[in-house]
C-alpha cells in the first residue's frame, strides 16, 4: 500500500480511501499498516514541534504523536476544509501542547496495561 503520488506528495483520494475503509471495517491491521506507513511524517512533526531528532521513536512525544495520528483517522471527515495530513499535523501539534501543558516538570514512568483490576 502506497499513498505517494510521486517522490514528494501523497494521493489524497487514496489516503481518504483508505481511511473510509478503516473505519467501515474496523480492521485493526489495516490501521496499523496505514500507522507505519506515515510513521516517517509523524516522526517528521514531532522533529518540527521539538526541535530534536536523536532517537525520536522512543520518547513520550512520539507516542503523543502516533495516538494524535490514530484519533486523526478516527475523527477526519471528507467535509473538512483541510486535507487529512493537515489536519492530522494540527492534531499532533496540539496533542504535544497538551502533553506539554500536562507534564511540564513532571517525572514520567510507563506502566503495563492491566487486563484485569488490582484492588488495594
Amino acid at each position: 500500500m502506497s499513498f505517494k503520488k510521486n517522490k514528494d506528495t501523497f494521493n489524497e483520494s487514496s489516503i481518504i480511501s483508505t481511511i473510509n475503509e478503516i473505519k467501515s471495517s474496523n480492521d485493526s491491521l489495516l490501521m496499523d499498516n496505514f500507522i507505519s506507513e506515515f510513521t516517517p511524517f509523524i516522526k517528521k512533526e514531532v522533529i518540527k514541534f521539538t526541535k530534536r531528532s536523536f532517537e525520536i521513536e522512543n520518547t513520550f512525544e512520539f507516542s503523543v504523536a502516533v495516538l494524535a495520528f490514530k484519533e486523526a483517522i478516527d475523527y477526519y471527515s471528507e467535509n473538512q476544509h483541510l486535507s487529512f495530513l493537515d489536519f492530522s499535523s494540527l492534531l499532533i501539534r496540539k496533542r504535544l501542547l497538551d502533553y506539554v501543558k500536562f507534564s511540564n516538570g513532571k517525572k514520567h514512568f510507563l506502566f503495563p496495561i492491566l487486563k484485569k483490576s488490582i484492588y488495594i
